[in-house]
């Protein structure tokens, strides 16, 4: 007899899966288990994973996103459990979990449902563990902020039951659908989730059922997972508070009366206006400021050049320049700095030198091409444009560097400074995670490694019973748990370490190859591997590729009267550059081969990589190692370096 159901509802989070799964099986020991995997159509190769690694695995694959609540029902329609969980893909359960709450449901017959104490990525404690009914009062408390101010008051405190303290066994309403341990008898008397919530809310829904069916509802903190928030839905997007409020009403509409249930959703249509509006000037504000401050910037350079100019070297009654040239020129040549900027990433590295450079470098190419294309009467000065973006680059590295002096208590923007890590794990694990780290070039310098055994070993640091005493010595700004030598369990009570709380906190997972940490529920996780990840197949590499070639395509239009007279022999015509700037074809392309089909697509190149340099070596394993080793490695500079490479042996063989 299947003792209980394990349902987990994925949806391209394949690497979190693992280590759910690897932490579920881990704390089954005890108990006879199956676990139901029901896939919403994901596109990362979940499957092949979970057919790798867990042949016992029972998975079932949608062809559609078919939402949270329904894929659930598919999956507890066919569980055979006495017990049945509702488990997140982004979570890691101790290995007493399980053990605990079947203990607890057995000595407990009126419990239907039980919760655990669930922890974030950073270590930080989950209030929605345990939470209340979402009444319009108890709403209407956290909307305005009540609950906030008053966190410990019955009154005001009722949502996420703050006055209840989180170390303490408590009868509650409403538990967390990322993990929600249910009796099966409870389960059908109350009915499965109601499939019109898609998303968020449904939780709160059975909960409240399970309580109507004569079930109590418990939430148990005598052991803790962690549940990594924000891995299939970024947290502070509109349309999360747009989908997680419209559950809010669905709720109300169907629990409460209808008059009660027409002012609950006036009030949440309120709050859905209200944050989307908080959260849209707050986003346009940080996303203006730092580009509007830095177009002024570029701008009053290019004017205190150009009234320089006009009145130490060529001084002109009434002045040299028209107004036009003032309005609108000098703030179209600081706007196309700053689309360089953009293009580069350097406001989203905005302390990074290397993508500062890169960002002038591009703007720079922009402006010649903009140039270029302007009449003979309007092109004024290109001493003015070489020398205005020279001394923005200048004092925007000023202006930064002073920034991060006081962010980070540093003036310089390399990006050379190596983030300090610890393994908490033996020396195998230590070499490991080493391996991964230069696998993947990442600025982090593994110092060492703490653990129990390998006394003798170099670069261990202390023990784990010192482990705090050595992140505050080494000031260490990373953390990797090694579960290959760490019970999820002493891996949960690290988390819940609060001196642990301002470092990041990363699991390296038992028979993984793989890095996994996350440190914001508005972001998404960090993930570092040895298994092959195709970086051109991402969304992001295949905008810059196509930024990049179609600024240089028109970079080299502007110059191509003078490539047609200097090269005899020339290796693509305008029609190639037409074709790119169409987005017909791209500049670097694979080499063809039938192997091809197993790589992320691209279109055709206008030269293939065998052709980029001399004497490459054109057999059909080196040319499709060619196209993997470009797949797995692309950035836009990997592009320019292979042109810079073409166009030099053009010239060479010219001379």
């Amino acid at each position: 007899m299947v003792q209980l159901s394990v349902i987990i509802v994925n949806y391209n989070v394949k690497y979190f899966l693992k280590q759910t799964l690897l932490s579920v099986y881990r704390a089954a020991q005890n108990l006879k288990i199956e676990v139901i995997v029901v896939d919403n159509n994901s596109t990362d190769n979940s499957k092949e994973l979970i057919q790798k690694n867990f042949p016992d695995v029972i998975y079932i694959y949608n062809k559609q996103n078919l939402g949270f609540s329904k894929a659930n029902n598919i999956g507890i329609k066919q569980s055979k459990g006495e017990f049945v969980l509702l488990l997140n893909p982004d979570t890691a359960i101790a290995e007493d979990t399980l053990d605990i709450c079947y203990a607890f449901m057995q000595e407990n017959l009126h419990c239907g449902a039980v919760g655990v104490r669930m922890v974030d990525g950073s270590g930080n404690f989950l209030p929605e563990s345990k939470r209340g009914l979402p009444t319009p009062k108890a709403s209407f408390y956290k909307v305005f902020g009540l609950s906030s101010l008053f966190p410990n008051s019955p009154k005001f405190g009722s949502y996420h039951l703050k006055y209840l303290k989180e170390n303490e066994v408590n009868q509650v309403d409403v538990l967390s659908g990322a993990f929600m341990f249910m009796r099966q008898e409870a389960l059908q008397k109350a009915g499965l989730l109601d499939e019109s919530f898609f998303m968020y809310g449904e939780d709160i829904d059975l909960s409240y059922r399970i309580v109507l069916a004569g079930y109590s509802n418990f939430y148990l903190p005598t052991t803790s997972i962690i549940h990594y928030k924000g891995e299939s839905t970024k947290k502070n997007s509109l349309n999360y508070v747009k989908v997680f409020y419209n559950a809010m009403i669905i709720f109300a509409r169907k629990h409460f009366s209808k008059k009660l249930g027409n002012w609950f959703a006036v009030l949440i249509y309120f709050a859905v206006y209200l944050r989307a509006f908080l959260s849209v000037s707050k986003r346009v504000y940080l996303y203006l400021i730092p580009r509007v401050a830095e177009f002024l910037m570029l701008y009053l350079i290019f004017f205190g050049i150009t009234r320089y100019w006009e009145m130490y070297n060529k001084w002109v009654p009434g002045g040299l320049y028209p107004q036009e040239y003032y309005s609108v020129h000098l703030p179209l040549y600081s706007i196309l700095l700053i689309l360089g900027l953009q293009v580069a990433s350097a406001y989203k590295h905005f302390f990074s030198g290397k993508h500062l450079l890169r960002g002038f470098g591009i703007g720079m190419v922009l402006l010649l091409v903009f140039y270029g294309f302007l009449p003979e009467s309007l092109r004024f000065s290109r001493a003015i444009l070489g020398l205005g973006a020279l001394l923005g680059l200048g004092f925007v590295q000023f202006y930064r560097s002073v920034f991060h002096f006081f962010v980070n208590n540093s003036l310089s923007l390399s990006s050379s400074k190596r983030k300090k890590s610890i393994v908490v794990g033996n020396y195998t694990s230590f070499l490991k995670v080493k391996n991964i780290v230069g696998k993947n070039n990442l600025p982090i310098n593994v110092l060492g490694f703490v653990s129990d055994e390998d006394e003798e070993k170099e670069f261990k640091l202390s023990n784990l019973q010192s482990l705090e005493e050595t992140v505050a010595f080494y000031k260490a700004e990373e953390l990797v748990f090694c579960a290959d030598n760490l019970s999820y369990k002493q891996i949960i009570q690290f988390f819940n370490n609060k001196s642990f709380n301002r470092i990041q906190l990363e699991i390296l997972p038992n028979a993984s190859n793989f890095i996994i940490g996350s440190y914001s529920k508005n972001e998404q996780g960090k993930l570092y591997s040895f298994e092959n990840e195709f970086s051109i197949g991402t969304k992001k590499a295949v905008l810059r590729k196509r930024v990049f070639d179609l600024v240089f395509s028109l970079f080299l239009l502007f110059l191509y009267p003078v490539y047609f007279k200097l090269i005899k022999n020339k290796s693509f015509e305008l029609k190639d550059l037409l074709a790119v700037i169409v987005g017909k074809k791209t500049l670097v392309g694979y080499n063809s081969t039938e192997q091809i089909e197993n790589l992320p697509e691209l279109k055709e190149g206008v030269w293939e990589l065998h052709q980029m340099t001399q004497g490459s070596n054109n057999d059909m394993v080196s040319v499709q190692n060619q196209n993997v080793y470009y797949a797995a490695h692309y950035t836009w500079n990997f592009d320019l370096h292979l042109l810079s490479l073409k166009f030099a042996l053009q010239f060479d063989n010219k001379k």
